[in-house]
């Protein structure tokens, strides 16, 4: 049974996924056939396939390097969450696949478990693109697209919740809050200026829930859809709109202001 890690494009859980059919792709040259051909005869060992006589078809350089090349597969794959169907291209090693095919084929069961050098799978439909941007703080980068995942694979409310609050917690610190608690940076942050009374009230009611979650488990799905959809707003306000305007200004240059324009403005 050959298996690979993958996020279902379909339900979005990150779990293994079964081969129902592999097959390669592409073309191929006489000495692939004939390779292909004799493996299927053969021991289950790299060392039975270098041995291989090949002296009627090329040089024995040529095979050598065949042993070690990766050649494109194409696969159907089955999700074990929601059972739906997906089409994988991937890169195998054409011996070691052979081999293993061979292994299933004089199993008794034929369940056993693929150990095969594979590439990045590239999956038909693709999952769905998780949100980040490279202005955020970098644990951020990689908690919000795990909030999102919890959501697509619907874990306990409680959970996304309190890491929507551990999100907040490292951005007021990132952003320069002083205080020893969240309540401390929260509250710096809105008299400095930094962020506004309306992102102020959401990030305490983030804080609020996110600890209720954290001790009592606590949260309903309409809490956290609210806290996610304030995390993104909160995530562009205080970073990705500042990062952008200097990213324009360092690409355009500054607005070019005529004389004209001077006296307008006055």
């Amino acid at each position: 049974m050959l298996t690979a890690s993958i996020v279902c494009p379909h339900c979005g859980k990150a779990d293994l996924a079964t081969f129902a059919e592999i097959h390669e792709f592409g073309a191929k040259d006489d000495v692939s056939e004939e390779i292909a051909e004799r493996i299927k005869t053969i021991g289950t060992s790299l060392g039975d396939v270098a041995r291989i006589d090949i002296s009627n078809t090329t040089s024995r350089t040529k095979f050598d390097s065949l042993l070690k090349d990766m050649a494109p597969y194409a696969g159907l794959l089955f999700c074990q969450s929601c059972f739906n169907p997906i089409l994988a291209i991937t890169h195998l090693n054409r011996v070691e696949y052979a081999n293993h095919a061979l292994y299933l084929r004089k199993s008794s069961t034929g369940r056993q478990n693929s150990r095969l050098t594979m590439d990045r799978l590239t999956l038909y439909p693709a999952p769905p693109k998780l949100p980040s941007h490279p202005s955020w703080p970098e644990r951020v980068q990689r908690l919000v697209p795990d909030i999102d995942r919890m959501i697509q694979q619907r874990f306990d409310p409680s959970i996304p919740i309190a890491t929507s609050r551990t999100v907040i917690d490292l951005c007021t610190k990132d952003l320069g809050g002083k205080g020893k608690s969240i309540y401390d940076r929260i509250n710096d942050l809105l008299s400095k200026g930094v962020i506004t009374k309306p992102i102020a009230d959401w990030a305490h009611k983030v804080r609020l829930l996110g600890a209720d979650a954290t001790h009592d488990a606590d949260g309903t799905e309409e809490e956290v859809i609210e806290l996610v959809n304030f995390i993104h707003f909160f995530l562009k306000a205080a970073y990705e709109l500042s990062s952008d305007i200097a990213k324009g200004i360092a690409e355009d240059g500054p607005p070019n202001i005529t004389h004209d324009d001077k006296q307008s403005a006055e």
